[in-house]
């Protein structure tokens, strides 16, 4: 499945689905929109979560609630999220902020290796860089 982010002037950027389901309104964070993040840990642990539902067109916000293979994949998105806006911490940080985000919202961590999340990291980096070349307007299309 291909995912086109592209960059907007406004406070959104935007991602669209070659599936012909509806785009989505990614808000600005400063850093890589949060669903490229998403990108980044369901190609990682091959799991269809968030962005395998929305570009089927079948995600509502009960789903996101309810499924605690959803909440524990945007456990790790938002721990990368931190990783970017606060700086590197080591693997074994990371995984312990991952599993303490779960505990504290009561739903079990998915399986995640420190080799996982370095791969995760590591994607993390090139896409940053990918993304901060695209120009306001433009986009960056990946595939899932």
């Amino acid at each position: 499945m291909k995912l086109t982010f592209t960059k907007g002037a406004g406070k959104f950027d935007r991602l669209s689905f070659d599936t012909g389901a509806p785009a989505l309104a990614c808000p600005k964070q400063g850093i890589l929109p949060h669903d490229l993040l998403h990108l980044v840990v369901e190609a990682e642990l091959e799991v269809g979560a968030f962005l395998t539902r929305a570009a089927a067109g079948t995600m509502t916000a009960t789903q996101v609630s309810d499924d605690a293979d959803l909440q524990a994949v945007e456990r790790i998105v938002e721990t990368l999220q931190a990783d970017l806006w606060s700086g590197p911490a080591s693997d074994d940080d990371l995984l312990a902020i991952y599993q303490h985000a779960c505990a504290a919202r009561e739903h079990p961590a998915l399986p995640l290796s420190a080799v996982q999340l370095r791969a995760m990291r590591t994607r993390v980096a090139g896409l940053s860089e990918s993304w901060n070349a695209v120009a306001m307007g433009h986009s960056l299309e990946l595939e899932l």
